[in-house]
């Protein structure tokens, strides 16, 4: 897996279900929450949003970066098919936040019912934070959300 910089041929890879924001969302599971697809926005000239690719598999972004404070939050969208990737693709954008970003700490958000995101999440090396009850609406219902992260030195 080799993340790289989006161009304007991946633009069918910058739109899937998936559940937004999620720290890694597999497309079967936002279609069974009979979500509408979500768009992936271009960064622009915005500094805290970084966008890779893996070349058919997913999307990766980094938001809300700072850099005083080297961290970001991390989003994988997979492309349907790609699910076994799914550690591999999250590991790719460790390395990439670790190293090209030079990032110290990079986190996600996964609903608290979504049992293979959180495989995924202790797989990659995240480690659970913390628990936000009732911190997503999605579905017409709210959701508990949990805080996920990894350092640079637990990598």
């Amino acid at each position: 897996m080799r993340p790289r910089g989006h161009r304007s041929r991946d633009a069918h890879l910058l739109q899937g279900y998936w559940t937004p924001d999620h720290l890694v969302s597999f497309p079967d599971e936002a279609r069974d929450e009979l979500l509408d697809p979500e768009t992936v926005p271009l960064p622009g000239s915005d500094p805290s949003r970084r966008l890779f690719v893996v070349e058919e598999t997913a999307v990766i972004r980094f938001v809300e970066i700072e850099p005083v404070h080297r961290r970001a939050r991390v989003v994988v969208g997979l492309a349907p098919g790609a699910e076994e990737d799914a550690v591999d693709v999250l590991i790719s954008a460790v390395a990439v936040g670790f190293g090209a970003l030079n990032l110290h700490r990079l986190h996600g958000r996964l609903l608290s019912r979504g049992t293979r995101c959180r495989n995924t999440a202790k797989a990659a090396g995240f480690r659970h934070e913390g628990t936000i009850p009732q911190g997503m609406w999605l579905g017409g219902a709210r959701h508990d959300m949990e805080i996920w992260g990894i350092l640079r030195d637990e990598h």
